[in-house]
């Protein structure tokens, strides 16, 4: 039910910004193209750190699946066989 009033509440937000023109923000910097190349640069910098973290525990899931095969993911996966989710 949780999820229902969740989805529900996300889109009624999305519909009521549509339905009454574009969101607009005040500006909280002025506009300099210096500060904005940084700021896209900090931008792009963390977004690819996020996705190495991403594909690096993506890469110890398979690890401990495939190779070690030591019940690490079993473990940890909510939809393993044989037992109910833990507390």
């Amino acid at each position: 039910m949780q999820r229902l009033f969740a989805i529900g509440a996300v889109l009624l937000a999305v519909v009521g910004a549509f339905a009454y023109g574009a969101l607009r923000l005040p500006r909280i910097l002025p506009q300099d193209p210096t500060l904005y190349w940084w700021l896209r640069q900090l931008h792009s910098g963390c977004a690819y750190l996020l996705f190495a973290v991403f594909v690096a525990h993506l890469g110890a899931a398979l690890l401990h699946v495939w190779i070690r095969r030591d019940g690490v993911f079993a473990s940890m996966a909510p939809w393993r066989a044989g037992g109910a989710p833990r507390p």
